[in-house]
């Protein structure tokens, strides 16, 4: 018995310290005041940590009502990361699905977490040599999928495009076609509209119609990115025209009613179709074609 015990201790701490790592966001991010996030200093030393070497963190909030002596153990099971988090669900979805073979629904939820290459963009060697010093970095090459390696650089293999198609476990893809992250950090604008762009990624009302133009430019190039990927029956989609990065810290945004160009479905109607397998589960806004300040200034 007290072996029992002791084995299942030691795979939920596995499980734990795994689930712990692949929520990580990166420490510059702007975390919500109210989510008390707690941070593990002593498992820098164990390597676990975020992309830029800084300790891996957890938010944990006691259950209330009738569900507060109730704990979400074993069945059924889903993996969330949201940013450089969900970047390393994608990376780790298969791998997180062979830590718990027997559950009968495994399952991962990516937000915000597709950061697309675009090659066709400015600031495209900027995009590549940020993923190239985090592998080296790291020393992950070998950590890839073999699926890609083999076919193209190591540091390209941090792309989420050249990793998707190979994801075998039932993944959901959260994001914006304008998302705000991508958009305000990894494009180098044309000198001719980039006076004027820190603010115009920090509020579009300030935009030209030009620097709109090359937003608009970056959305078409996302849509495509995610057209190219081969299709998967069991992949969820909601892709919408936010100018946001990230829906899941924030109830109003999980909250989120689509136009009537997503038939008006709200996020987690739409996840928790494709998690309960109850109909298809792919929103893609492809008529919106400037980023929509949908959650106030």
């Amino acid at each position: 018995m007290e072996k029992s015990i002791r084995t299942v201790g030691d795979y939920w701490t596995k499980l734990l310290i795994c689930a712990v790592v692949l929520l990580t966001t990166q420490v510059h991010c702007h975390f919500n005041p109210r989510i008390n996030v707690t941070f593990l200093d002593n498992v820098v030393s164990t390597g676990a940590v975020c992309l830029d070497g800084s300790p891996a963190g957890y938010h944990y909030e006691k259950g209330y009502g009738t569900g507060v002596d109730n704990w979400l153990v074993y069945l059924p099971v889903i993996l969330v990361g949201n940013s450089a988090g969900g970047l390393a669900t994608i990376l780790n979805c298969d791998r997180f699905q062979a830590l718990v073979p027997n559950a009968s629904r495994v399952k991962c939820l990516v937000d915000s977490g597709f950061f697309i290459r675009a090659k066709n963009l400015p600031g495209v060697e900027k995009r590549e040599k940020g993923f190239a010093e985090v592998v080296a970095f790291h020393d992950i090459s070998k950590f890839l999928p073999k699926s890609c390696t083999s076919r193209m650089d190591p540091s390209l293999c941090m792309f989420p495009e050249y990793l998707i198609g190979d994801v075998q476990t039932p993944l959901f893809l959260l994001h914006s076609a304008f998302d705000q992250y991508q958009i305000q950090y990894n494009l180098k604008p044309d000198p001719a509209i980039a006076l004027g762009w820190k603010e115009c990624t920090s509020n579009t009302r300030l935009c030209t119609s030009a620097q709109i133009d090359f937003m608009k430019e970056f959305r078409t190039t996302f849509l495509q990115t995610l057209k190219e990927i081969p299709d998967c029956p069991s992949r969820g989609m909601f892709i919408n025209s936010c100018y946001v990065h990230d829906f899941l810290f924030s109830k109003a945004r999980w909250s989120y009613q689509g136009p009537p160009s997503l038939g008006n479905k709200v996020i987690r109607r739409v996840i928790g179709d494709w998690y309960f397998e109850r109909c298809s589960a792919k929103a893609i806004d492809a008529e919106t074609d400037h980023p929509l300040n949908c959650f106030g200034a």
